[in-house]
């Protein structure tokens, strides 16, 4: 079985009206493991604003990366861990270093570029413009 941990950010009320709000972001999660073969071992969220120093639950995950006990991080989209492209593909290359890959509900997976590059990185741009 392939262990994975999910995690979910929320930043105000905001998200509640978009269908972003914690709840429905598990619940996306969950299926899409379900349905992939994933066992979940963990849930971590956050409900802070985002940036690295207010992530403190996603920054566990990274630090618990090293224990092996998952190789996967489940995750409803990329937005909800970064906007940025250097912070992105750093954190990719951290993880990797322990075997662990991210997974996005909303159809991305880390390794090596979406095959929809051109259209990823769009989105990547336009979502760290705003």
């Amino acid at each position: 079985m392939k262990n994975a941990v999910i995690y979910t950010r929320m930043k105000g009320d905001t998200n509640k009206i978009t269908g972003q709000g914690i709840l429905e972001q598990k619940l996306k999660c969950r299926e899409f493991a379900k349905k992939n073969g994933y066992q979940v071992v963990g849930e971590y969220a956050d409900t802070t604003h985002i940036g690295k120093s207010r992530q403190p639950n996603f920054w566990q995950i990274i630090e618990n990366a090293e224990s092996g006990d998952f190789q996967f991080i489940i995750i409803k989209c990329v937005d909800r861990i970064t906007r940025n492209l250097n912070d992105y593909y750093d954190l990719v290359k951290r993880l990797r270093t322990h075997g662990v890959k991210l997974l996005f509900v909303d159809g991305h997976k880390d390794e090596p570029i979406p095959s929809t590059t051109l259209d990823w990185l769009l989105s990547m741009a336009i979502k760290e413009a705003q």
